[in-house]
Formats: structure tokens, C-alpha cells, sequence
């Protein structure tokens, strides 16, 4: 039966339905065929016959789905009855599905921005599976676009859009360039407009889509299409947000403020003049570092926007004196509390960590430049402590709760976390094998005719750059396995200054400075055998591969950007990579700073009482005083011991996983 098309929600004639998004391959109506020649779903009980009375899904599949969208249903009811401060039932057995909409804009607003346990679901798979529900539900009432859309031929006016997406970004495009082809609107008529009316559609038409980051990822993407390409138009799109941001920018406040701003920022800066002359103000002896500088900026600016939104008019904010009295920092630190509170209502109880981090931050630069810029008497300067204290919340002592989870999930289930400490060597076995076969198929290039040499030129081109990508993955998880690195110290490894090869390659240690670390101390980490082995096979093999598309030979990175882009792999795209290969092989979220985490908790899983038998046998009151006087270890030795810890550890998971499971005994009749 031919699908329903989708009802227009933006003023436009020609608005696509749900057969103008289908794939390739996938004719008009492809998805589940509904009963019904006019299935429109209004509430969730109408959802609910629709499921139970459809003749093309199975009897379970049908019980499954009745029962995740009365749990959809349930939790829709439930953020909309709390937003209303109206009591409701607990219980979704209870829930009357006739009161609840089948609105897909209010699904989609409901559960916008919110944990799977904010809106009411014990698991993130469960909130997914509720997300999904509704889409093939949706899809099949004809309520709820298809989920692909078909590649673009060659010659098509947007060809040139999909070809700088990535094959992650490639489907959102095609899915843009057919709503555009369906409502008219060639490139040369795309605009800000644009995007707002395709946001505004998503919102109507699809299910959980986060419609900021589409638009964002579609100007981004036609403003470098337009840098690359002479033909393109070269109108800019600058992707308007949802909300007009509520800070004004510094620009639009008195010069004098600037200068004062200037003046402070120049002493955040520190200077290396050992003496200074009469009435010249010294900078700090210890320099700040650019990004606490830059945040500091930042607090300066939205406190000055916490003072306009309270009625004061900018040009009366000259100097930032003005920021620092009394009253105007607890009316500062109140405005942004009340903020955080409302954004914190997204979040479930247990996942609030600290619900006004930005409105202490906001208070100690505020409490810096009363001290020392504006130099305050030592009365006032109590009194402003005094305020800012009571915005503080005490500090938890312990890692979230979500990093407990996180960490426990491996813990729980020792097969996760013995292929967790497996994965580098897996990941560097199936690329080598990759690899291999990318060989054989450039050997068989040379022998075929122009055509098959071609195709096989092109599959090991595809298999070379896929185990090169595994390499790399392999290498930075042996690195956080071993060595738990900050990620901006791991994505800024440089062979030669910080990977230092000595002894024919026998002896490898990891250095850092004290200006590239964040405690500012010299870093300095043993690198095992099976690490050693790791690394000089990434080095030796699939290093070339990126290697030869940086846009710079020297200084050699560990991990270079590629793509014929200058510098390392940036810091968001080395957390992605991280933690998609982790969730692919391993079945947990866990981010490179987890790692940390994770070591300490093996190391008191092997020594538990270490420091602690230090103190007794020294006779001190405190672990502490053992470690600044007694403590004679250094980094490298901490990282040799980690490191034969982690094979010990992947060795015993190893053992364990290869024994059989132990018969039970009988019992004697």
C-alpha cells in the first residue's frame, strides 16, 4: 500500500514526504506498509491499536514494541506533568495512553537535551530503544521521515557539499540536499533561512535528531565547500542558534573597561623582570597560562552580562571596579546560580555534580581582581569571601558517580576489562592483517587488465587506510593502558623530544617538561617491552600513512593530523576515535580520562595498603609527610611498575578466559 505522505510544516510548497529521503535502492513506501490508508496517529493509545493490529510484524516484535512506546509514552507524560508541577503516576502500567500526544515535536522537546535517567529510563539502551521505537512506528504510519537518503549523482549542483563530508557526515548531507531538491530551493537561494526552516523541520519529522549540530555541520561544511570551490556561492552561513546568546561581547562596553581588562590580563600574563621601577605595576611571578588567561575573559564577560540582565545599562560598567562591590557580586553569583539550577533540571538528581561550578569560577576571578588589580582594603576584601563562600559547594572526595559506573562496568565483568586490556594488540593484529592484504591485492593490480587493476588498486588503497586507522587506534589505547596521559600531553607526542629512543631502540621512556604539563613538573615514563613493540610497529608501518599527508615534515608527530593539515590529530578527534574503538570492540563508554581513573583503581587492587603500611612503619601522622620526604620514586619507576602490572593483568584475564567453566559436583543420594 502506498505510504502516506508527510503533512507540510513550513509555508513551502513542494515540501518532501517520506518518500523523497529514500535510499538508494529503496523505492517510494519501502518501509513496513501500513494497515490503514490514512493511519494518522493521534495519541498513543491510537499507537498502540496500530502496533497490535499490524499484519507485516511478528507477534513478539509487536509485544516489544507495544510495551517500549507505553514506556516512551509514560515518560513523555512524565517530563510534561513535572514541567507543569502536576502530580502523576510512578507507574506506567497506570498511564492512560489516550491523554498522551502522538506529537513528534513534543517528543522531541521533551527529550531534548536530557540523560536516559532524566527522562525516566533506567538504561541508556532503554532510552534508545524508546528513540527507535517511535521512529519505526513513525516511519511506517508515514508520520516520520526514512532514515537514509539516496547518494547523489554525478554533475548534481551539491555534489561538491557531499564530497567534503566525511563518511560520517555524508548521510546528513544527502538527507539536507533532498529536502533543498523537494522544496525548491537551489544552492544559490541557501541561506541562514534555510537552515532555520530545515531545523524546524527535523524537529517535525524526525525522532531524537540533535538539530543544532545538523545545522552547525551544514554550515561548516558549505562555508569550506565555498573556500575550496570557486563556483560555489559565497554566501556565508553562520548557522543561527536556537537561543540568542545572553552575554554581550566585550565590544560593546566603554574602551575604559577594555583597557582595564588589558591591564589585568597583562599581569595574569606574569613578566620575567626580576626588579621594577617605582609605580610600574610587576605581573605575576608564576605566568598563567594562555587558557586560564582566556577563561578568565570569559568570566569577566558573562559577569558583566549578569549586571546588564539586571537592568544595569553597559555603558556604566567602565572600569572593573564596577564588578567587584558587594552588592554587584552577589547579585553576579545569584543570577548565575539561578541559571545553572534551571539548566540542571535536564539532568537526573545523581548526575548533578556540581550544580554552580561556572558560578564559583565566576566568583574567584572576580575575588583575583579585587585583591589584586583593584586592590581593595583587607575589610572589604573579607566581606567579598565572605559572599563567595556561600556559593560554593564542598568538594565530593571522590570520582562522580558516573565515572563510577563507568569504571565498574570493567570491574564488574572482568571478559570486558580483559579485552580491554587486549584491544591494542587485537586492533594491531587485524591491521597487520589488513595490511597484508592490501599488499596482495596491489600485487594482483599488476597483473590484471586496466579495469579489474583499477578496482583492486582502489580496495587496497580502502585496506591500507583502514589498518592504518587501527594502527593509530592501537597505539593510543597501549599508550592509556600503560601510561594514563592527559589527552592534551597524548595528542601532543613528538618523536624524538617527548618519545625518546635509546640503546638501538631497547631503552624508550615518554618525557615531558614542566611547561607542558598541568602540575608543571618534569615528567618522565618507562616504556615496557610489549609498549616498545607496539609503538615501533605503528612507527615503522602505518606512521608513513599519515605522516605523508601532513602539511609539515618536521617536527615529527606521534600522531600527526594528516589530511594535509599542518600539526597533531586534534584533541576532539582523538577522543572520538578513542572512545568509538573502545565501544565497538569493548561494549563500554569510557574517554581517555578515565584511564586514569582505571590505573589507580588496579594499583590499590594490588597493593591496597601500600602508603598506608609506609606510615605505620615510619611512625608519621600522615600518608602525606611520607611522600614529601620519603617517597624517593620517580614517574619512571611508577610507569615500569604499571606497565608489568598491565601484563600481569592481561595475562591472568587471559588464563582465565581459556579454562573451562567447573562442573558441579553431585550430591550423594
Amino acid at each position: 500500500m502506498q505510504q502516506t505522505p508527510l503533512p507540510p510544516v513550513i509555508d513551502t510548497p513542494g515540501l518532501p514526504g517520506a518518500d523523497a529521503l529514500a535510499g538508494p535502492g529503496q523505492p517510494p513506501g519501502a518501509t513496513d506498509p501500513a494497515p490503514d490508508a490514512d493511519p494518522r496517529l493521534q495519541t498513543f493509545a491510537d499507537v498502540d491499536t496500530y502496533v497490535a493490529t499490524h499484519p507485516h510484524w511478528s507477534a513478539p516484535s509487536r509485544r516489544a514494541l507495544r510495551s517500549t512506546c507505553r514506556l516512551a509514552a509514560w515518560s513523555v507524560h512524565a517530563i510534561e506533568a513535572a514541567r507543569r508541577q502536576e502530580p502523576f503516576d510512578p507507574e506506567p502500567k497506570h498511564l492512560d495512553l489516550a491523554r498522551v500526544a502522538f506529537d513528534i515535536p513534543a517528543i522531541n522537546a521533551a527529550w531534548h537535551g536530557r540523560s536516559y535517567r532524566a527522562a525516566g529510563f533506567e538504561s541508556k539502551s532503554m532510552f534508545r530503544n524508546a528513540r527507535w521505537a517511535i521512529r519505526h512506528v513513525g516511519r511506517a504510519a508515514g508520520q516520520v521521515l526514512t532514515c537514509f537518503a539516496a547518494p547523489l549523482p554525478p554533475g548534481h549542483p551539491f555534489a561538491a557539499l557531499e564530497a567534503g563530508a566525511n563518511k560520517y557526515d555524508k548521510p546528513t548531507v544527502r538527507r539536507f540536499v533532498a529536502w533543498c531538491d523537494q522544496t525548491g530551493r537551489s544552492r544559490d537561494r541557501v541561506g541562514d533561512d534555510t537552515l532555520l526552516a530545515y531545523r524546524t523541520f527535523m524537529a517535525a519529522h524526525m525522532v531524537g535528531r540533535k538539530t543544532e549540530e545538523v545545522i552547525r555541520l551544514i554550515a561548516r561544511l558549505w562555508n569550506s565547500t565555498a573556500q575550496a570551490d570557486p563556483d560555489w556561492p559565497r554566501t556565508r552561513l553562520s548557522a543561527p542558534r536556537l537561543t540568542p546568546p545572553y552575554s554581550l561581547p566585550l565590544t560593546a562596553y566603554p574602551d575604559s573597561l577594555r583597557r582595564d581588562i588589558t591591564a589585568f590580563t597583562d599581569w595574569m600574563a606574569g613578566t620575567t623582570r626580576r626588579r621594577h621601577a617605582p609605580g610600574r605595576r610587576p605581573g605575576r611571578k608564576r605566568a598563567q597560562r594562555p587558557a586560564t588567561i582566556r577563561g578568565a575573559l570569559t568570566h569577566i564577560r558573562l559577569a558583566a552580562a549578569a549586571l546588564v540582565a539586571g537592568g544595569r545599562d553597559p555603558a556604566s560598567i567602565t572600569h572593573l571596579g564596577c564588578l567587584v562591590g558587594e552588592a554587584e557580586l552577589e547579585a553576579i553569583l545569584e543570577y548565575h546560580e539561578t541559571r545553572a539550577a534551571a539548566r540542571q533540571q535536564a539532568l537526573a538528581e545523581d548526575e548533578r555534580r556540581c550544580l554552580n561550578a561556572l558560578t564559583q569560577a565566576i566568583g574567584n576571578t572576580l575575588l583575583m581582581i579585587a585583591r589584586h588589580h583593584c586592590e581593595l582594603p583587607p575589610e572589604t576584601l573579607t566581606a567579598l569571601h565572605a559572599i563567595a563562600a556561600d556559593f560554593r559547594t564542598p568538594q565530593a572526595g571522590k570520582p562522580t558517580l558516573k565515572n563510577r559506573r563507568r569504571i565498574s562496568q570493567l570491574l564488574d565483568d572482568r571478559g570486558r576489562l580483559n579485552r580491554l586490556m587486549r584491544l591494542p594488540r587485537t586492533l594491531m593484529g587485524t591491521a597487520l592483517a589488513l595490511r597484508q592484504q592490501a599488499s596482495e591485492a596491489a600485487c594482483q593490480a599488476t597483473q590484471a587488465d586496466r579495469a579489474e587493476a583499477a578496482r583492486l588498486n582502489h580496495r587496497a588503497s580502502g585496506l591500507a587506510r583502514q589498518a592504518a586507522s587501527l594502527g593509530r587506534e592501537a597505539a593510543l589505547i597501549g599508550i592509556l593502558c600503560r601510561i594514563p596521559l592527559r589527552i592534551k600531553n597524548l595528542h601532543e607526542i613528538q618523536i624524538g623530544p617527548h618519545l625518546r629512543f635509546t640503546g638501538a631502540g631497547n631503552i624508550v621512556t615518554l618525557h615531558f617538561t614542566a611547561a607542558e604539563t598541568k602540575n608543571r613538573i618534569d615528567l618522565e615514563f618507562y616504556i615496557g617491552p610489549r609498549l616498545r613493540a607496539l609503538l615501533l610497529t605503528y612507527i615503522d608501518l602505518f606512521l608513513p600513512h599519515f605522516a605523508a599527508g601532513s602539511a609539515d615534515a618536521a617536527p615529527r608527530w606521534l600522531f600527526p593530523s594528516g589530511d594535509g593539515r599542518a600539526g597533531p590529530i586534534t584533541i576532539g578527534r582523538l577522543r572520538v576515535i578513542i572512545v568509538r574503538s573502545i565501544a565497538d570492540h569493548v561494549g563500554v563508554t569510557m574517554n581517555p580520562h578515565l584511564f586514569r581513573g582505571l590505573a589507580v583503581t588496579l594499583a590499590l587492587e594490588h597493593a591496597p595498603a601500600g602508603l598506608e603500611h609506609c606510615r605505620l612503619l615510619l611512625g608519621d601522622k600522615t600518608p602525606g609527610a611520607v611522600q614529601r620526604h620519603y617517597v624517593l620514586l620517580q614517574e619512571k619507576d611508577a610507569a615500569r611498575r604499571q606497565s608489568a602490572l598491565v601484563d600481569a593483568e592481561e595475562d591472568r584475564l587471559a588464563q582465565d578466559a581459556a579454562l573451562p567453566p567447573a562442573r558441579r559436583r553431585r550430591r550423594p543420594a
